[in-house]
């Protein structure tokens, strides 16, 4: 499930149903949800009062799961989902690498780049910072390497960074952009091998918390 703040607003895309069948099967199946709530507005979070979410599902959208989003567009008023699968028993079935939702007339448009692109990737995580720019980091996929890609939500364009001194190639990791500008990569699994989990404590003081990958992270100014 991927989660997005955009112009006070809090999006819920994707989700995964699992279902038990006697007790003996395990059905996973992928269905396509999208929601909408209005945080600018008071609401309660108690049991007694349901949270007001809005039900977008209705304007259809990419079938995906273990995808990325991020916003951009000259007003940040666009929403960019990048990579994920389609299909659990098919870790090659991809859609369109770049999906794009416009909040304003609540269109998606499937986005085809040309020239030099990322090869289709998963359990990647999206980094937005100035000049409408998202930056994207190796990845889950076949071939995935330590490459990052900066993707350019004004002109729909790719490029591909030569940052000095990159990590080991890694997925399902948590990317944060801090208030300097620099990205802040925590946690994650070796793409190489899914079942090890890499250390969390580099360059960084304190007790660091135990190592994960999956997650999601929110920057505090407290």
């Amino acid at each position: 499930m991927e989660d997005i703040f955009i112009l006070q607003s809090l999006l819920i895309i994707n989700s995964i149903l699992v279902v038990d069948l006697n007790l003996m099967v395990l059905l996973v199946v992928l269905r396509m949800n999208f929601f909408y709530l209005d945080v600018s507005k008071p609401f309660k979070t108690t049991d007694s009062d349901p949270i007001p979410w809005i039900d977008l599902t209705f304007t259809g959208g990419p079938l995906k799961t273990d995808a990325t989003a991020c916003i951009g567009g000259k007003n940040n008023d666009i929403i960019f989902i990048f990579g994920g699968i389609s299909k659990f028993d098919d870790l090659n079935a991809y859609q369109s690498f770049v999906n794009q939702f416009d909040t304003n007339k609540q269109q998606w448009i499937n986005i085809t780049s040309v020239g030099n692109v990322p090869t289709n990737r998963f359990d990647i995580s999206c980094a937005n910072f100035d000049n409408g720019l998202i930056a994207i980091f190796s990845g889950n996929g076949l071939n995935i390497t330590n490459d990052l890609w900066i993707f350019n939500t004004l002109t729909l364009t790719w490029n591909l960074n030569n940052a000095i001194n990159a990590p080991l190639p890694m997925s399902g990791y948590c990317a944060v952009t801090l208030s300097d500008g620099n990205i802040l990569y925590i946690g994650e699994s070796s793409a190489r091998k899914s079942a090890v989990y890499m250390s969390m404590n580099y360059s960084t003081l304190g007790p660091p918390p135990p190592s994960r990958q999956l997650f999601s992270a929110v920057l505090s100014f407290i």
